[in-house]
């Protein structure tokens, strides 16, 4: 905080006037003092849940801009609190969210920033995946994303394990990182499919797309 207030006098008191518990403070000061070293003029966060609520102190500490993408569950969930999310938007130099129904939500939500809210398609460059014929020899399975429950690799591992009990053990290839790692690789110890199933981990994008063109 003493360095903060060197690099910005008065921090204290914006991001006390910002809101925000003492966590969301402490990393709006850690984002703030990056971004002045960095030389960053704009933060944009995704989700309008704690990423923007760190973001939106950061960016009133360092005097510059700040901008959100609201995705889904940050728009329509209920915390059982209030997020603050028609703060944000006030308070946004823009809000970007992904289809036109979230649009139409997000502008009755807060007349008051209703023309900085804008519709960009969370997307792919289809360019980066041209379509090729499937490989008729394949057999290996591939999936990816976090290691969280909800993303269901617990019941992959599961079906993995059934068609082992019918004689069939395809190759399966698990990359991403999460909270479930642990769980999951004790999982596949205990069904005993470690030579055929591996948690690779987190890759980077142009090896996930060489594995899936595979």
């Amino acid at each position: 905080l003493a360095r903060a207030e060197t690099e910005f006098p008065g921090a204290t008191a914006r991001a006390i006037g910002a809101g925000g518990t003492a966590d969301d403070v402490s990393q709006a000061l850690a984002v703030a003092l990056e971004a002045r070293a960095r030389g960053v003029g704009h933060l944009h966060a995704h989700f309008g849940t704690l990423a923007t609520t760190v973001a939106r102190i950061a960016a009133a500490i360092a005097g510059i801009g700040y901008s959100f993408t609201a995705h889904a569950k940050d728009i329509y969930h209920d915390y059982g609190k209030d997020t603050g999310l028609a703060e944000k938007m006030r308070d946004a130099d823009a809000v970007v969210t992904v289809s036109d129904y979230n649009l139409a939500h997000l502008r009755r939500t807060c007349p008051d920033a209703a023309d900085r809210v804008v519709r960009i398609y969370n997307g792919l460059d289809l360019g980066r995946f041209a379509w090729a014929a499937p490989d008729p020899a394949a057999s290996d399975i591939l999936a990816v994303g976090r290691l969280v429950e909800k993303k269901g690799f617990h019941v992959l591992i599961e079906a993995l394990l059934i068609l082992a009990e019918r004689g069939l053990t395809p190759r399966c290839r698990i990359v991403g990182q999460g909270e479930e790692a642990a769980d999951l690789a004790a999982q596949i110890d205990g069904a005993g499919l470690s030579g055929t199933v591996t948690l690779e981990g987190p890759r980077p994008q142009e090896a996930v797309v060489a594995a899936m063109r595979r």
